[in-house]
């Protein structure tokens, strides 16, 4: 649930997930519920499903609806390949990593991932993205030092032979910001990272680093991508939860602002630009809005927690 809201609130399209602790099972039961509005594609470890590893894509169905997504296992629990059409004529590939802790198994991927998986004769990767659990420069780790070199070398050598940048450092070449606070002795890295391939006609903008909305010892990054040919899209239309149509609090403030009205409409004699039926039914309009957002602020939270409780007590 919330992978879901993180998705809406956002207004992400595809989300990355490392550490997911994610079965199969689990993730057809979540394409169940969400079906509508998200679809999960999971990348279990096998030794330990549930226990250890894993990465997933969760795919936001409001914004993606004809993208025809097919994920695809490079290496079970570590990593996971989503092809998708975006914009719909054209192709994007994008690498969900989960890196080893172990500096030699985490050079071991990286060597494997260029010379096995994704290299030469494979068709170009548009977005490598992940925790690395490594960074190739000093001003990535608070306090400052150098990561193992043949890592390094290794994710370096990946990095060039795909032709995917960094393009959150290259905007901020000298800021020192993280994505992960080890709690046990305060220090910091930037192990969560994006780096993309440019194509004509596409752009990434908007790179960030921020909180997740969820418990996590881990920040967010995101960028968005652009379509230069795609025509300017608004926000869309503002369209009331239907549950709240049997929120008996809500439908009496409801009654209370139509009688109002209906009132102020009767009592009207004379019409003016300022005072007429048209103004008082559009700021109707404008205070029923009002009271459905946040009624909804108020009542949302509330089963969510109680969701959460049913849960834990299952």
């Amino acid at each position: 649930m919330r992978i879901n809201q993180i998705l809406r609130e956002n207004q992400i399209a595809v989300l990355a997930v490392q550490e997911a602790h994610l079965s199969n099972d689990r993730a057809a039961t979540l394409n169940t519920l969400f079906g509508e509005y998200m679809s999960v594609f999971p990348s279990a470890y096998p030794e330990n499903e549930t226990g250890a590893c894993g990465v997933a894509f969760a795919i936001n169905r409001r914004i993606l609806k004809n993208a025809n997504c097919q994920p695809t296992e490079i290496i079970p629990g570590r990593v996971l390949m989503l092809d998708l059409n975006w914009p719909e004529e054209q192709p994007l590939r994008i690498v969900n990593v989960y890196g080893p802790n172990v500096a030699r198994e985490n050079a071991a991927l990286w060597d494997t991932l260029r010379t096995d998986r994704l290299g030469a004769g494979n068709r170009q990767v548009d977005v490598l993205l992940g925790d690395f659990n490594i960074v190739d420069d000093p001003i990535d780790r608070l306090p400052a030092r150098q990561d193992s070199a043949c890592a390094v070398d290794a994710l370096r050598g990946l990095v060039d032979e795909l032709r995917v940048r960094d393009g959150w450092r290259e905007q901020n070449p000298n800021t020192k910001s993280f994505t992960y606070l080890h709690a046990a002795n305060g220090s910091q890295s930037r192990l969560d990272r994006i780096y993309t391939h440019m194509v004509p006609g596409r752009e990434v903008d908007d790179w960030d680093i921020k909180e997740p909305g969820l418990d996590s010892d881990h920040k967010m990054v995101t960028a968005s991508l652009y379509d230069n040919r795609a025509p300017f899209v608004g926000k869309g239309r503002w369209v009331m939860l239907k549950h709240l149509l049997t929120d008996d609090q809500l439908v009496g403030e409801m009654k209370r602002l139509a009688a109002a009205m209906a009132t102020e409409m009767e009592a009207l004699t004379v019409r003016t630009e300022e005072r007429n039926p048209q103004t008082i039914y559009a700021a109707f309009k404008s205070d029923l809005i009002r009271a459905v957002r946040t009624r909804a602020k108020e009542k949302i939270p509330r089963m969510q927690k109680q969701i959460e409780a049913l849960r834990a007590d299952l």
